[in-house]
C-alpha cells in the first residue's frame, strides 16, 4: 500500500528537478527516473545555502587518466543536500573530491571513487547501456555480439540524427 505513495512522491520530486540516489533502491518495484538508470549520483549533505563543487578525474582500465581533472558545481536539491551526476562505463573509475567554497580558501570535505557497472543489462535502454554492453563483449571476445551491438548503436545514432535534422 506504500508503493503508490512512494511512486507519487518520487514523481513529484523528479518534476521539481530533485533526483536523489536512494530513489534507485526502488527501481525493482516501481518506475524510477531515467536519470538514475543511466547516471551515477554523488550526494553530499553540507551546510545550507553554501557552495560546493567537485574535482574529479576519470581513469580507464590501464590506470591512466583521461584528460585533465574537471571542476563541477554541485546542485543544492534540498536545503543542505548537494548532488552531481556522472556516466561511468565498464572498467572506468571516477575519482572525486567534494570541496566547500569559502571566502578565503576552499576546504575539501569528502573524497571517493565510483566504479563503472560490472554487469550488462539484458535490455539496453540507452546508448550508454549499449556502449557498456559493447565494452563487455569486446573483453569477452564475443565477436557476433560485438557486431550486433555496434550495428544497433550506429542505427540508433543515425535515427536520432535524422530526428534532430527534422526539427
Amino acid at each position: 500500500e506504500m508503493l503508490p505513495w512512494i511512486q507519487k512522491t518520487i514523481s513529484e520530486f523528479t518534476m521539481e528537478g530533485i533526483v536523489l540516489p536512494f530513489f534507485q533502491a526502488f527501481a525493482t518495484t516501481i518506475s524510477v527516473p531515467y536519470e538514475l538508470k543511466v547516471r551515477k549520483c554523488i550526494c553530499y549533505h553540507g551546510e545550507r545555502n553554501s557552495t560546493y563543487y567537485m574535482r574529479c578525474g576519470l581513469r580507464g582500465e590501464e590506470g591512466k587518466y583521461y584528460g585533465k581533472a574537471q571542476k563541477i558545481e554541485m546542485k543544492e536539491v534540498m536545503p543542505g543536500i548537494y548532488t552531481a551526476y556522472f556516466v561511468v562505463f565498464y572498467k572506468e573509475e571516477l575519482e572525486y573530491s567534494v570541496w566547500q567554497k569559502n571566502e578565503h580558501s576552499d576546504r575539501m570535505v569528502k573524497t571517493g571513487t565510483l566504479q563503472g557497472e560490472k554487469e550488462g543489462k539484458e535490455k539496453n535502454e540507452s546508448r550508454f547501456d549499449l556502449l557498456n554492453s559493447f565494452l563487455m563483449s569486446v573483453e569477452a571476445k564475443e565477436d557476433d555480439k560485438i557486431y550486433e551491438l555496434a550495428k544497433e548503436y550506429i542505427y540508433h545514432t543515425k535515427l536520432i540524427d535524422q530526428e534532430w535534422s527534422l526539427l
